[in-house]
């Protein structure tokens, strides 16, 4: 009796669960997923995404998840990312990848869309999509932030930048003071270089040390901080 008791508040939760998930999700999002053949119950609402793309006010851009396997602590995802058209919901443009984010050792924190202006000639201009991770270890404290960018072309969205690192934090410290942290803050700069048609990407990084040490009973941090740039290049198929 007891057990059957839970099995019924078990269901009533998850039918809540979906249910509230499908009424966060808006008109266009409904039609996304009828066009990709998505149930409800296997797109990942938590990390879904969509923004009015602000260079085109009658497209926007949306984020898919596809829960491929999900428990308490961990989850994989295939990813949908579209561009389709504010008026019908049609899709118009489709970057598709399996397996595309894993939260396991470490954990999906935010996902985001960029729209500053990534312009790679005259006629291409791209958009980011920022995923920010973390771990959740206190002696090794880790963050890092990755940025792919994207181009229209026809039906089809091309990443012509993938993952790449723009921010990093970690350290190892005794939890109390004592320890080494290093943090990294990229800023990209279109450059007016070209290779092979499109602007070259300056990353311009702030790199960060501190060193935190005992000094009569108080913890004191101390930083170096050191700069980089990085010159990113088109190979004809993707910046490296």
């Amino acid at each position: 009796m007891i057990r059957r008791l839970i099995i019924i508040i078990l269901t009533l939760l998850l039918s809540l669960r979906i249910s509230y998930s499908r009424d966060l999700k808006s008109a266009i999002v409904d039609k996304v997923l009828k066009q990709l053949q998505i149930n409800d119950t296997d797109c990942y609402f938590k990390f879904v995404t969509e923004q009015i793309i602000p260079y085109s006010l009658e497209k926007s851009v949306i984020v898919i998840p596809k829960i491929i396997n999900k428990d308490e602590e961990s989850f994989l995802c295939d990813l949908y990312i579209l561009i389709v058209s504010n008026s019908t919901g049609m899709i118009l443009s489709k970057f598709y990848e399996q397996r595309a984010l894993i939260s396991d050792a470490t954990y999906i924190d935010k996902i985001s869309i960029d729209f500053a202006p990534y312009i790679l000639s005259l006629s291409t201009r791209a958009f980011g999509l920022r995923v920010l991770y973390y771990g959740s270890s206190r002696p090794y404290p880790w963050e890092e932030e990755v940025i792919s960018l994207f181009i229209p072309k026809g039906k089809l969205l091309i990443r012509v930048l993938k993952n790449y690192t723009l921010s990093l934090y970690s350290g190892e410290s005794d939890t109390q003071c004592k320890g080494k942290f290093e943090r990294k803050k990229g800023i990209i700069i279109m450059s007016d270089s070209i290779s092979n048609t499109y602007s070259d990407i300056i990353v311009r990084n702030e790199i960060t040390t501190t060193i935190n040490t005992v000094i009569d009973n108080d913890c004191i941090g101390t930083d170096s901080i050191i700069k980089k740039t990085i010159i990113l290049k088109f190979n004809n198929k993707e910046y490296k």
